[in-house]
């Protein structure tokens, strides 16, 4: 029906842009009673921010559903399975690699039959699309055939894309095929000078002269010097008053410089007097270790008896296993089921940590670690980037990154670098 979108810098209003433009639709057309608002993000970062800005719109009352657009591509494809086989398809087991990828293909292709998308397009007139310079391949395909039957309206811009197999960024030529971009200006985010200027600088590929209170990079070593520094320097940071980001291009698992430093932050006091912290601090994404080791633990064996599963799920430690568990319970309840196949179990347990991914929301704290890439489309007072050696060795992704990391920030910025070889390549210079 049609699509309009919006192009823009970090903090720019892209996603206000896009809800300014949802209300007015609204407005001229509300919803039925059984309509409901899409908002589709490629992260579950994005989408959450999504999910606090529809919260925001007074006529929604609610109505309106955020998920990632592979959440959304997997509820088609289960919704119209008995098409998929006519088609002689089958859905992938999400544990291959690139099963996602698969399985947007095949909602693209569900997509294309008039049927399925007009059912879709029923339920879901509107349609949001957040970050879409993620977006390529079958992602894209799926937009391109939504577009047909609802109103679509996305923000995205093409330095913001950190994917570099998506380069040159597909869904910009895809847009000036459809409709004129509306481009935005300016930065909504902050005001402050130093951190502007650190980003204008950082997009541009010019060297970083920004410094002062409120942007400053400096040389923090780890490795033999131990993380003494660079933690305690994060952790004055994590005292100012607001929300606090610490950012990183790698994770605590394939960095030992962020690793260290994350586990001093919150296990210990800092500084001179040894009066700053410990602090709360946790890396998100942090279960995925306790989910794999209980998926090798199944896959011990092809059945397992229920006092057995109960004992595993309740000490794997985290909430979707427990459900899984209850679910169990119920099952021997009503079945007096005593064994389990171990896929029965897995498919259960997948279920669970797909409501958890997809309506959970972030956990409530002003203090959160995460990847620079977990970061994308939110915000934070003040944030920390910590620049270990494991970075990509393209000068393009790492200003990218970079760019991505400092734009987070409203109030400050400060970017702690392992070593001076680093100092000494893009995006410093």
């Amino acid at each position: 029906m049609s699509l309009m979108a919006f192009e823009g810098g970090a903090g720019s209003g892209k996603t206000h842009s896009v809800m300014e433009e949802l209300a007015g639709e609204l407005s001229r057309e509300p919803l039925k009673v059984h309509q409901r608002v899409l908002a589709l993000t490629f992260m579950h970062g994005a989408r959450h921010r999504l999910d606090e800005k529809l919260e925001g719109i007074g006529s929604l009352r609610g109505r309106y559903d955020a998920m990632t657009i592979d959440s959304f591509a997997w509820t088609i494809c289960r919704r119209w399975q008995s098409r998929l086989r006519a088609y002689g398809q089958e859905l992938p087991d999400l544990e291959q690699d690139g099963a996602f990828d698969t399985v947007c293909g095949l909602a693209a292709r569900l997509l294309e039959d008039a049927d399925v998308r007009k059912w879709v397009t029923a339920s879901y007139p509107y349609i949001l699309i957040d970050e879409a310079q993620d977006l390529f391949g079958p992602r894209l395909a799926m937009v391109d055939q939504l577009r047909l039957d609802a109103c679509v309206l996305l923000a995205f811009d093409d330095f913001q894309c950190l994917n570099s197999r998506n380069r040159p960024v597909a869904v910009v030529g895809w847009i000036a095929e459809r409709c004129h971009p509306k481009v935005l200006q300016g930065c909504r985010r902050t005001n402050v000078t130093e951190l502007l200027q650190a980003a204008t600088e950082i997009r541009d590929g010019k060297a970083i002269a920004a410094s002062g209170s409120s942007f400053q990079v400096k040389l923090a070593p780890g490795g033999k010097t131990g993380p003494a520094l660079p933690a305690t320097l994060a952790a004055y940071a994590m005292m100012k008053t607001g929300t606090f980001a610490l950012l990183s291009p790698s994770r605590p698992a394939s960095s030992a410089y962020v690793r260290d430093i994350v586990e001093m932050v919150r296990t210990q006091s800092l500084g001179k007097a040894k009066n700053v912290g410990p602090f709360d601090i946790r890396w998100e994404g942090a279960e995925e270790e306790p989910i794999k080791a209980l998926r090798m633990q199944l896959r011990t064996a092809v059945r397992h008896g229920f006092r057995e599963l109960v004992r595993m799920l309740s000490d794997a430690g985290f909430a979707a296993a427990a459900q899984t568990a209850q679910q169990l319970r119920r099952l021997r309840a009503g079945r007096g089921q005593e064994e389990f196949a171990t896929s029965e179990v897995e498919a259960l347990l997948d279920r669970q940590i797909a409501v958890a991914s997809q309506f959970t929301r972030r956990p409530v704290g002003r203090r959160r670690a995460m990847t620079i890439h977990q970061a994308k489309n939110r915000e934070f007072d003040h944030v920390v980037v910590l620049w270990p050696f494991q970075i990509p060795p393209d000068d393009d992704d790492r200003r990218r990154l970079l760019y991505n990391a400092v734009t987070r920030a409203r109030q400050s910025c400060l970017v702690l670098v392992q070593a001076p070889p680093l100092l000494e390549k893009p995006p410093f210079v």
